[in-house]
């Protein structure tokens, strides 16, 4: 260990690990709570019947209306369930009539995700920038540690 942070480049290594690993620690956290998680649920097709509206106003007195689907869609089993989705957008990312691809839950049919809904785009991107900003931190980590060896090395055949 003393080879390892007898140098600034050991100091920045255990650092760069230290921040790095967390990071990746979130990107599969994301994986897993969107994509591993419903990995064995079933795929449908759905339609969507309705926009629900939301309104909220922010501490400025700016309000947004939020636009929510409401989907039907037929089981395997060909029961035919209609679910407000929780994946709002403004301005509406769909229009009523609109085919969806969609995932449910077959325990509990009426837990739905929208195949790229705003969950499934958030994880994509959260997972692109936590992993690769994760992984980039880890390989320099590991580059670094490399080098403050080296360095420590050479310091004591001296």
């Amino acid at each position: 260990m003393k080879w390892l942070f007898g140098s600034v480049f050991g100091i920045m290594a255990a650092i760069f690990l230290m921040i790095g690993c967390p990071f990746l620690m979130v990107a599969g956290g994301f994986y897993y709570f969107v994509e591993y998680r419903t990995s064995d649920w079933v795929p449908a097709t759905g339609v969507v019947t309705g926009l629900s509206q939301t309104q909220s106003t922010d501490s400025e007195g700016f309000t947004t209306t939020m636009y929510c689907p409401s989907v039907e869609f037929a089981t395997s089993a060909g029961e035919t369930i209609e679910v407000d989705v929780n994946d709002c957008s403004s301005p509406p990312a769909y229009a009523t009539g609109d085919a969806l691809e969609l995932k449910y839950n077959p325990a509990d049919p009426r837990e739905v995700q929208l195949k790229g809904g705003t969950l499934q785009t958030l994880t994509v991107v959260f997972g692109i920038v936590f992993g690769g900003l994760g992984a980039l931190l880890v390989i320099a980590a590991v580059v670094l540690g490399f080098i403050g060896v080296i360095v420590m090395v050479r310091r004591n055949s001296a």
